[in-house]
């Protein structure tokens, strides 16, 4: 699937899952805009990945779980998330590498890249 260069995303009481792992990028650099209420957002992406997490979340935690060790794969995503009573997490995982349980949650849905 491609990304674009530039995307957008609205969620009102439901997360945004956006999986970059096995996406056709347009370039190295993209950028992510998140608006959520009631809501998460999810990020997964390469090891080595470059993110750049900016906004404001309003009873939320933003988190960014990065590996060390990882060599540079020459990406970087700038995730500009803003809410209010939602997460932002940053993961890095392989292709075909399991989410972490903490991602799984009981009828949870959400938008994938």
């Amino acid at each position: 699937m491609a990304v674009e260069q530039t995307s957008s995303f609205v969620h009102v009481f439901g997360d945004t899952t956006l999986d970059l792992r096995e996406a056709e990028w347009p370039s190295s650099d993209i950028e992510i805009r998140t608006t959520g209420l009631f809501g998460d957002v999810k990020l997964l992406v390469l090891p080595g990945t470059d993110v750049i997490l900016q906004g404001t979340t309003i009873l939320g935690d933003q988190k960014i779980d990065q590996p060390t060790g990882a060599p540079a794969n020459g990406l970087r995503v700038t995730l500009t998330a803003n809410g209010a009573f939602g997460d932002v997490k940053v993961h890095f995982l392989q292709p075909g590498e399991d989410l972490p349980k903490w991602w799984r949650r009981k009828g949870a849905k959400g938008r994938r890249a």
